[in-house]
This record gives structure tokens, sequence and C-alpha cells, in this order.
């Protein structure tokens, strides 16, 4: 947002500039020049933006400590023995995405462990700017549950 702002109000007065010398002058050069840096600007900021979206779409990984933060606060709960897998994605200025695989404390049947892993994702206390995140039980788990 603030770029495409930034880059109006520079255009508003590349351009008047230009129309100005262009009175001043008669001359329709300095005229034709703010038009033509008023359309590099506008690939400049087209290109940034482009590059900023891109890495959000393909999944950019979150700063290591980012993911240290939300692996500390996954361990935080009593429900959870450990983390065996975390994934945290950026999806956008201040949101991430959270998938992960857990192992609870406790032994007890596949029918009671969603509502666990969904208590625990109720429960946890989330860093500013993290949606609700997506738990489950670790493969290691499941096979040792029989």
């Amino acid at each position: 947002m603030f770029a495409e702002d930034a880059a109006a109000l520079i255009g508003l007065l590349l351009a008047t500039a230009g129309l100005a010398a262009h009175q001043v002058t008669g001359s329709a050069v300095p005229d034709a020049l703010g038009s033509i840096l008023v359309g590099v600007l506008l690939v400049v900021v087209a290109v940034v933006l482009i590059n900023r979206n891109r890495r959000f779409l393909v999944g950019q990984q979150a700063h290591p400590q980012v993911r240290t933060a939300v692996l500390r606060a996954l361990l935080d709960l009593p429900e959870v023995a450990r983390v065996t897998s975390l994934r945290v994605d950026v999806v956008g200025p201040r949101m991430i995405w959270v998938i992960g695989h857990v192992d609870l404390a406790g032994d007890e049947v596949e029918s009671r462990l969603a509502i666990r892993l969904r208590a625990c994702c109720r429960s946890s206390r989330r860093p500013p700017g993290m949606p609700p995140h997506c738990l489950s039980d670790s493969p290691q788990c499941r096979r040792t549950r029989g």
C-alpha cells in the first residue's frame, strides 16, 4: 500500500514539474521527460511488488526467530510431549501459517486425539499475526498406538 501511494505522489510531482517546465519554456521536451519518468517509476514499483507477492505465493519460510517462538509456544502446552515436524510459512504481511506434527502426552486412543488436538490449538497462546494452526499427531505416534 505504501509503495503504491508513494509512487502516486512522486508521479504527480514529476508530471507537475514536467507541465510547469513546458509552460515556462514552451518546449514539449520537459513534458515528455516527465511522462517517461512517471512510466519508469511505475515499472520499478511494479517489479518490487511482483517480487514481494511472488515470495508470499511460493511459501516463503518464516524467519528462524519466529519459528523458534512458535515451537516454544507449542512445547509450553502441557498436552504436547514433543514436536516432530514444524513448518512455518509467511502468507502475508505480519501473517504466518503453522503446520506441525506433535506427540501428545499420555496414551489415548485415536478417537480422543482429534479432540485433544483441537483443544491444544484453541488453548495455545499465539504470537501476534499467527492464525490458528493445524496440528496432527505424528506418524511415529500413530505407529506405536496401533
